[in-house]
């Protein structure tokens, strides 16, 4: 799986925040089923480079990474990102209306892979979003569970374009309780 440039309004707009992401998945290009294998992936304004190997942990560099453990959900610092369809990003506004109270804050960088990167290396306490295509979320979510994070959607199941949500178990079980009461897996085509 190969994301040449994930973050592309980033690169299109010259912002440092877009990254390349490659994984090595066994199976079909398909989170439900795939077995991450390896991945790595580059920041290239700065090429840092966080790569993982299944089993063996994630690593910035030659540094061994571990997720921070915070002791509650309005501790957290939680990365998202908003999706391109303006129907979608009407309903990811309305989520954050009560994600933000519950949170310590928001940050959204543009990459999804930097998001789950930064998760791993302790920048960033929690991140969700929705619309991660399988190539978005396959380096960036095995970094982050090599890292000591559970990866799921709002549901528990395997993460998905419907909902990724990442993080320490407890906190992302919380997190995911809040994104299903608010509706966060909508049809964007009920949305007003």
């Amino acid at each position: 799986m190969v994301d040449p440039i994930d973050g592309t309004v980033n690169y299109l707009y010259g912002l440092p925040g877009y990254s390349v992401s490659v994984a090595v998945v066994w199976g079909a290009p398909d989170p439900a089923t795939w077995v991450q294998v390896a991945g790595a992936v580059v920041r290239v304004s700065d090429m840092a480079t966080w790569w993982a190997g299944r089993g063996i942990g994630a690593f910035r560099g030659e540094t061994a990474l571990a997720i921070n453990n915070p002791v509650s959900l309005g501790a957290c610092l939680t990365g998202t990102g908003f999706g391109y369809d303006a129907r979608l990003r009407a309903l990811q506004a309305r989520v954050l209306l009560e994600v933000l109270p519950a949170v310590r804050d928001i940050r959204r960088v543009g990459s999804a892979a930097v998001d789950l990167c930064s998760l791993a290396e302790g920048s960033l306490d929690l991140y969700f979003e929705r619309g991660l295509s399988p190539w978005d979320m396959a380096a960036g979510t095995l970094i982050a569970r090599e890292a000591g994070a559970l990866t799921i959607d709002h549901e528990g199941a395997p993460p998905s374009k419907t909902m990724t949500v990442a993080g320490p178990s407890s906190l992302v079980l919380e997190l995911a309780e809040i994104l299903r009461k608010t509706g966060a897996a909508a049809d964007i085509n009920d949305v007003r």
